[in-house]
This record gives structure tokens, C-alpha cells and sequence, in this order.
């Protein structure tokens, strides 16, 4: 169940996620890393990058989700769409950096 706060000194509410609902978020967030994933093959096609590289690109999309979220509380921009495609990609990323460094030691596990 979803409950709001309010903040001690302002008079902003909070969304707090209750535990017994985190996996099922946790579920349906990988199902969108999953389309953006697929989103990005058919755009690039398969790409074979480094993890230092995957990384460059991941720097440069966590700087526009933290764009955002400064927009949504600081500019008073509401447009959650737009905040959470950007952290989504940003999790795509760093999925594939994992993905990278998981390849790399289980090569070198195998020499």
C-alpha cells in the first residue's frame, strides 16, 4: 500500500511505497528495463561495448534523469513520464554494464 507523508518542515506530501508492495514495483520496473531494453536492439542493433564505455553513456543519461527530478521538485514540472523514462534507461545501462563485467570474469574464469 502506497501512504503519504508529510514532510516535518514543508508541506509537500510524500509517496512512501510500503515494503510488501516493493516487489511487485521491483517486477514491473525490470518489465520496462525489458522493453527498453528490446527498444534499444531494434534501434542499435547489438552493440559490443566495454563496461568503461557502457558507462560513459550511462553517466550522460543519469545526468538527464537528475534533470528531471530536480524539474520536479524544484521547477515544479510535473511530467513523471518524462522522469521515469530517463531513470529507466538509466537502469537499462547499467544492466548492460553488469552484464559486460559478468562476461568479462566468466572468460577469465575460464582461461
Amino acid at each position: 500500500m502506497v501512504r503519504r507523508e508529510k514532510e516535518e518542515k514543508g508541506e509537500d506530501e510524500r509517496m512512501i511505497l510500503e515494503d510488501n508492495q516493493l516487489d511487485a514495483q521491483i517486477a514491473y520496473i525490470m518489465k520496462m528495463v525489458e522493453n527498453e531494453n528490446q527498444s534499444q536492439l531494434e534501434k542499435w542493433g547489438v552493440q559490443r561495448k566495454h563496461a568503461f564505455e557502457w558507462l560513459a553513456w550511462t553517466t550522460e543519461e543519469f545526468g538527464e534523469f537528475v534533470k528531471e527530478v530536480n524539474d520536479l521538485n524544484y521547477e515544479r514540472k510535473f511530467d513523471y513520464g518524462l522522469a521515469i523514462t530517463e531513470g529507466i534507461q538509466t537502469i537499462t545501462l547499467l544492466c548492460k554494464i553488469v552484464s559486460s563485467l559478468i562476461a568479462i570474469s566468466d572468460s577469465e574464469r575460464r582461461r
